[in-house]
């Protein structure tokens, strides 16, 4: 979606801050956080974030833009598995509630993405 807003400088930000996410996520669960950080390297992110060829990145932009793509990105179901497991654990996940209530609840995509960014991160350390 940030590609779509024409804010493509922000997904390092994003990444860096999702990856915390869901290690909080998979601390909760009982598991070595630490793992998320080996998991979610450059390669993953090249394919996913930043390939133009990434389903995930083209259904982004073309849905803040209005445009029509042939199918949802695999990302968004992933993105609903994740908000069922955050309420099960008590974990917040706000890049996570805020690409969800774009896709599920049709919220402007730049109005959650500024208030994810002016979001405190106080609470949001391991």
């Amino acid at each position: 979606m940030l590609d779509g807003l024409g804010y493509a400088s922000l997904k390092g930000a994003l990444m860096a801050r999702g990856t915390k996410e869901i290690a909080r996520l998979v601390k909760a669960m009982g598991g070595n956080e630490l793992t998320i950080y080996g998991l979610g390297h450059l390669g993953d992110y090249e394919a996913t974030v930043f390939s133009k060829h990434s389903h995930n990145r083209r259904f982004g932009e073309a849905f803040v833009r209005k445009e029509p793509f042939e199918k949802l990105a695999e990302g968004a179901a992933t993105v609903k598995a994740l908000l069922r497991l955050s309420t099960r654990y008590d974990v917040d996940l706000p890049i996570c509630e805020a690409v969800d209530s774009v896709i599920s609840e049709g919220n402007d995509p730049k109005e959650q993405l500024i208030k994810l960014f002016m979001r405190p991160m106080k609470f949001e350390s391991i």
